[in-house]
Parts: structure tokens; C-alpha cells; sequence
């Protein structure tokens, strides 16, 4: 009789979980495939409250959660109780849309550690800059309404007025023409 009602028990708590989040929420939809084996209940994570990097674009990180995924894991660090050193504003943006769960890598290190990471991995990312050749023709070529990052006049401001429009064709467009 144990193992029977056993079985029945864990049937009973997945049915209840399915009825009361949703089968999105029990498969982990929202998370790509190969991130779901890190997904963890978010309360286990929790925003660095030291964090640099402030004003974070939640809005346009949830919009892009809600129609892509969350497709890159949260870093945190377990030493510290699940403070996040990489992903903060995912994190809030997640939050915003009700998950009930993120996909992290989790780490071991000690606090200087992780502040020097967390700090690195803004810093670089700021360092970056846009080809705007390519960035034009990569967004001349996606579907209208394609969610992007990018808010209306932006993009104009930063192709310079082009609005995307393709210029002295550089030898990678024909990477751009496999999205159509």
C-alpha cells in the first residue's frame, strides 16, 4: 500500500501544482530547453543591494523575456545567499512577469570576487559598439514589429536618420537575407 500511495500523492501534488500555475509555469516554457536543468524557484535568488549599474530597462528586459525566454542564465553567488552578480535586472523583469522560476549558474566565491565580476561584466558590455551597417540591414531584414530592445526613434538616431535603410552594401548583408 505505501508505493501505491506514494504514486498517487505526487500525482495528486502534480495536478494541484498544473491547476494552480499552469502548465507554462510546471514545464518551464518561458526558459530555454537547454537552460531548464538551472532553473531554480526565484525566491531562492535576490538582487545584488549594492549594485552599480541602476535604471535598469525592466520594461524592455520583460519584453523581451515575454517573446524570446529567458535564454542566458542569471550568475549568482551561493556564498551569499543567492545574491545576483550577473542579471539583476533580469531578475526583476522575471519577477515583474510572475515567473516562478530563473534559470542561474551558480557560483562559489568570496564577496571582492564577486564584485569584481559583477562590475566586469557591465564594464565590458559598455565597451561594445554597434556596426551600424550591419545593425541596419539585420533590422531591414526581420519581420515588422520584431521585438528588438530598441524604442521608436532610436534606431534612427543611431543609423543616422537611415532608418535601417541599406547603404554601400558591405560584403556581410548576404548574413542579413538568411533572416528573410
Amino acid at each position: 500500500m505505501g508505493r501505491g500511495c506514494d504514486r498517487v500523492a505526487v500525482g495528486l501534488v502534480a495536478v494541484a501544482l498544473w491547476v494552480r500555475l499552469g502548465m507554462d509555469e510546471l514545464t518551464l516554457e518561458y526558459i530555454a530547453e537547454g537552460l531548464r536543468g538551472l532553473a531554480v524557484p526565484i525566491e531562492q535568488v535576490h538582487e545584488d543591494a549594492a549594485n552599480a549599474r541602476v535604471d535598469h530597462a525592466v520594461d524592455r528586459i520583460a519584453a523581451s523575456l515575454r517573446q524570446y525566454g529567458q535564454r542566458k542564465p542569471i550568475v549568482a553567488n551561493r556564498g551569499q545567499g543567492g545574491r545576483v552578480i550577473a542579471g539583476n535586472g533580469t531578475l526583476r523583469a522575471a519577477r515583474s512577469l510572475g515567473r516562478s522560476h530563473v534559470a542561474v549558474v551558480w557560483v562559489d566565491e568570496d564577496a571582492a570576487s564577486a564584485t569584481g565580476y559583477s562590475i566586469a561584466d557591465n564594464r565590458t558590455g559598455d565597451l561594445s559598439r554597434w556596426d551600424v551597417e550591419a545593425l541596419g540591414a539585420l533590422i531591414e531584414a526581420l519581420p515588422e514589429g520584431t521585438f528588438t530592445g530598441f524604442e521608436a526613434g532610436e534606431l534612427e538616431e543611431l543609423l543616422g536618420g537611415g532608418g535601417g535603410q541599406r547603404r554601400d552594401a558591405p560584403a556581410r548583408w548576404d548574413e542579413a537575407d538568411e533572416l528573410r
